[in-house]
């Protein structure tokens, strides 16, 4: 998504960018690109790391671990997550990154599959609960597929529908 304009009571800076919520929607440098992502974590074998999961543009469903440093642009409040060319299956064929997921029966959350930006790894990270019984921004290296549902081959962000005001 192109990003242009925002008037100055939107903008709203996170400084470092790690200490913005765990599932903010965040713009950010990574490297030398300007990515759009949710402040998440990833667990590897010996340590969990502050990462963003990428969710819009050519990186969509990458994690970026390293090369993230300074401030970012809480867009939370902006932007929202949609499911692009959305529909159901039940029987999952591959695990697709950038690919979304509903996960669970009674416990429902949104999941994207992510690949490593750099360097090896892989896994889900929760966009979205239902319940409140998953952690936004968690990382699970593996769901049970016996409860696991495409919904959609991708995802990107659009601008929040504003409300609007009806003088009566």
């Amino acid at each position: 998504m192109q990003l242009d304009a925002l008037s100055l009571p939107e903008i709203r800076v996170v400084n470092p960018w790690s200490s913005a919520r765990h599932g903010a929607l965040l713009r950010m440098s990574v490297g030398r690109r300007l990515e759009i992502g949710v402040r998440c974590n990833y667990k590897a074998t010996d340590a969990t790391s502050e990462a963003l999961v990428i969710v819009s543009g050519e990186n969509t469903g990458k994690i970026a671990i390293a090369d993230l440093n300074g401030p970012a642009l809480d867009l939370s409040e902006l932007l929202e997550i949609v499911a692009i060319d959305p529909t159901v299956l039940g029987a999952i064929t591959s695990l697709e990154p950038g690919s979304l997921y509903r996960y669970g029966r009674d416990r429902a959350g949104y999941f994207i599959r992510f690949d490593a930006l750099r360097g090896h790894g892989n896994g889900f990270i929760c966009i979205a609960d239902e319940t409140g019984e998953n952690r936004i921004g968690e990382h699970f290296r593996s769901l049970p597929s016996d409860e696991l549902i495409y919904i959609a081959r991708t995802v990107d962000v659009r601008s929040r529908a504003k409300p609007s005001v009806t003088r009566v």
